[in-house]
């Protein structure tokens, strides 16, 4: 009767120290006090479950409670009553292999009582006291120990709850911190991140992993909490069975409760005693670009309600990886545009500068020119014509680099009218075979075959192929025009320019409608220009709504095409 007066005067001390508003240690404490006192122990320890382990919550009696203070389910002692759920007694520790094993070097033991700590059905820990002697444990001790392990589950579970609620709480103020951050390099936004995870949460590593460029690693762009700052490895190949790269590749949360047995993540914490951990996938406009990794020293620190947590976090990441990539390309873009409309400010200006005064040098040959026939200055006329030819060369590359500006700018008018494409071949080609003596040039077409096009704009086109094949042809060779109407697709007015020159190499072909390109094959025939005719020309059919393309063969010359969309019976009159 006395030993239920004191138990009772010991659970009022201890309902007062709750009532008093001390915390759960110092609660725990104040019971295991009462604990050793009535059960004449020596040491008394309460373990709490974690996960699938029994971790030391308060001790009493022992200044080095260094024996098992972590212990895997079903291990010592302790784990085997928390594994049954029955209380386990030893009376005579020091005649026992297995028992004297389950106690290692510590102090001695001579014999123990371990009594589990069921709440609402389930184990939550263990209650147990140890004296040095050998001795039974009597049927009122264990009606003591189970009403104080009883006690003792309701603080922890009550401590538990507070410790989930404030918890949830400063998730929710990280959450509102980070949903507030913004601006910035994605480097230095998740690393900003990654501080504020480690700060604010019970979390003792945090890493921020992106996909690199190639796609075959995970690129560590944020850590914080770690002992040594860094990744290491700093890259992580997707391609190997690495935890983290198949948290990319699956797509979903992975928990550990004891990060120690997967060597993979050992290596990638550092061996910095990481007990538990949590990876989530970091999803990049649509795609999953990364993950987020979580650490703690405690074992099963992270819940299934962390997971939930931890993926609206990195939700929230790859929102701000995608704005700072978005940022970054209008930037470049903004600077692109920038340095293009520059560019091309420039080569109007710079274009329109030149065009002028080429055009005095033309006026003043043509009037030299005149002076020198009305004299008969035989001597003259030769170079003054060359000096006509050479300023006519330079108007017309000043005329494709405006164009060239116009097309780009989008600034190219079309002029359109209707006309027969035949008969504006044939005149374009009588023009040009006018001025060469060493070629026989040649058109075949039967009109009408009316379009609806910038009639200016198509006799460039014209002159333009047809300049190219006498340049690029022999001397006495034969270049050949041929307009023909191709009834498919609604009618198409084609136009071919064949020489019997050079030809083009099969690996120069994709290239030839390039601006600015140069054949190699031309440069060694001693051709040069600006490489921008059959670029502008070809654009210029475009824009009409037509195309341009070329057959050839190396030393067997070469044949240009482009059609034009053939005008309707009423399309295009006035």
């Amino acid at each position: 009767m006395l030993n239920r007066v004191t138990a009772a005067q010991a659970i009022e001390q201890v309902v007062a120290s709750l009532r008093a508003g001390a915390d759960a240690s110092e609660v725990l404490s104040t019971l295991l006090a009462q604990a050793r006192s009535m059960l004449e122990a020596d040491e008394a320890h309460i373990l709490v479950k974690e996960g699938r382990s029994l971790r030391l919550r308060a001790a009493d009696g022992s200044d080095d409670f260094s024996r098992h203070p972590d212990l895997a389910w079903g291990e010592g002692i302790e784990g085997l009553a928390a594994a049954r759920g029955e209380a386990i007694a030893v009376v005579d520790a020091t005649r026992d292999a297995f028992y004297r094993a389950a106690f290692g070097e510590g102090p001695q033991v001579g014999a123990m009582v371990a009594y589990p700590m069921v709440m609402r059905g389930e184990v939550v820990g263990v209650i147990a006291a140890t004296r040095r002697t050998p001795g039974r444990f009597s049927g009122l001790d264990l009606w003591w120990l189970d009403l104080l392990g009883g006690l003792a589950g309701v603080v922890v579970e009550n401590d538990r709850v507070r410790r989930a609620q404030e918890r949830r709480v400063r998730q929710v103020e990280v959450l509102l911190d980070v949903v507030s951050q913004s601006g910035g390099e994605p480097e230095s936004l998740l690393q900003r991140l990654a501080d504020t995870l480690t700060r604010d949460l019970d979390v003792d590593r945090v890493d921020v992993l992106l996909l690199g460029e190639g796609g075959r690693d995970l690129i560590c762009l944020g850590t914080a909490g770690a002992a040594e700052p860094g990744c290491k490895p700093p890259a992580v190949p997707i391609d190997r069975r690495s935890p983290l790269a198949g948290v990319l590749q699956t797509g979903q949360p992975y928990l550990w409760t004891d990060a120690l047995g997967d060597p993979e993540l050992r290596q990638h914490l550092r061996g910095a005693g990481m007990r538990s951990a949590l990876a989530v996938p970091i999803v990049v406009e649509g795609g999953r670009k990364g993950v987020l990794l979580l650490a703690a020293r405690q074992p099963g620190a992270f819940g299934p309600e962390d997971q939930a947590f931890a993926l609206v976090i990195a939700a929230r990441l790859g929102v701000l990886v995608e704005e700072a990539a978005l940022r970054r390309r209008r930037t470049e873009l903004e600077r692109a545009e920038a340095e293009a409309a520059a560019r091309q400010e420039f080569v109007g200006v710079v274009s329109h500068e030149l065009k002028t005064p080429v055009a005095v040098i033309q006026a003043y040959t043509d009037v030299l020119l005149r002076r020198a026939e009305r004299a008969g200055d035989a001597g003259n006329l030769d170079v003054l014509r060359r000096i006509g030819e050479q300023s006519e060369r330079m108007l017309h590359m000043v005329e494709q680099i405006l164009d060239l500006q116009r097309l780009e700018a989008g600034l190219m008018a079309l002029e359109t009218s209707r006309f027969d494409l035949v008969v504006l071949t044939q005149r374009v080609a009588e023009e040009v075979g006018s001025i060469t003596s060493q070629h026989r040039l040649t058109v075949e077409g039967s009109g009408p075959l009316p379009v609806v096009a910038d009639r200016r704009r198509v006799e460039e086109v014209l002159q333009n192929l047809l300049q190219n094949a006498i340049k690029f042809s022999p001397s006495g060779g034969d270049v050949r025009v041929a307009v023909t109407h191709d009834e498919r697709g609604g009618g198409r007015a084609i136009v071919a320019v064949s020489d019997e020159g050079i030809g083009i190499s099969p690996e120069e072909q994709p290239r030839v409608f390039e601006r600015f390109y140069q054949g190699r094959s031309r440069l060694y025939q001693g051709h040069v220009g600006l490489g921008l005719g059959l670029y502008i020309s070809r654009e210029l059919v475009r824009r009409h709504g037509g195309d341009m393309w070329l057959e050839s063969q190396p030393g067997a010359g070469s044949t240009f095409y482009f059609w034009l969309p053939v005008a309707g019976p009423d399309e295009g009159d006035p």
